[in-house]
């Protein structure tokens, strides 16, 4: 059984609704983290709800397949002919060519742009679409995180075999996703672990937005619902797992 638990939730400034969700998730439930997305239309309002909820660990969510990127035309191998990110089917793809100087670029942009609006460092790194624990990227994402002197989340174990080695961090699980998730669901991934765990999580309102931009949509509200069950709460008090985010649990970049 684990000892500490930090509950993610990915793309805080995906769209109001998700924001409003995962505000909701923390005061209300027992979520203690999330990650921003630096390039959304909702990414201001989102640093407000976060200022307003200072308990809440805010890392960022750093992204390049969705929106637009911040370098603009300096992206050009990560972008279509409308400037917008190719989509992660492709950029997923091992023969797709993507220039690793125009990456981290991109990557370095957002991590400043974040420090500047939000006033201090990301608690931690992620990715959209996971494309930090793709090989082909890695490397820039862990240049990113060693420059900024930020952790960056672990790879879940069935992936961490492709990499030549194994991963330091926080263990992380991403089971947590779907529309078949229940309270013992997510209660059967914390007894799987020892010591710290870090869990995946979406949760979310639905809005129009978030509609035209994301095909996960309706188990954002199920996911929600699970995080502030008032079973889970007690489960957690009941076997003594201590409620962390990155900060509070004092991780230490390694490296």
């Amino acid at each position: 059984m684990i000892k500490k638990l930090i509950i993610n939730a990915d793309d805080f400034g995906l769209t109001e609704g998700v924001s409003k969700g995962i505000i909701d998730a923390h005061l209300c439930g027992v979520l203690t983290s999330t990650t921003l997305l630096m390039n959304m239309p909702s990414t201001k309002k989102a640093i407000q709800l976060a200022k307003e909820n200072p308990k809440l660990g805010l890392g960022i969510h750093l992204n390049m397949t969705l929106g637009t990127p911040l370098i603009g035309d300096k992206a050009k191998s990560l972008t279509d002919d409308t400037g917008k990110f190719l989509p992660p089917r492709l950029m997923n793809s091992p023969n797709y060519i993507v220039d690793l100087d125009e990456l981290y670029h991109e990557l370095t942009t957002q991590m400043n742009l974040f420090t500047t609006l939000v006033g201090k460092l990301p608690t931690h790194i992620d990715s959209h679409h996971h494309m930090h624990m793709l090989p082909q990227y890695r490397g820039v994402f862990d240049r990113v995180a060693k420059d900024f002197g930020v952790v960056m989340r672990s790879l879940p174990l069935w992936r961490q075999d492709k990499l030549a080695k194994k991963e330091e961090y926080i263990q992380f699980n991403d089971d947590f996703y779907g529309l078949d998730l229940t309270v013992q669901s997510l209660i059967s991934i914390m007894t799987r672990y020892a010591e710290t765990l870090e869990i995946m999580s979406h949760p979310g309102y639905i809005d129009d937005d978030l509609h035209a931009i994301s095909s996960y949509t309706e188990a954002r509200l199920i996911e929600l619902e699970i995080l502030k069950s008032p079973e889970l709460r007690q489960f957690i008090d009941d076997v003594g797992i201590e409620l962390v985010t990155y900060i509070t649990n004092d991780v230490k970049l390694k490296g």
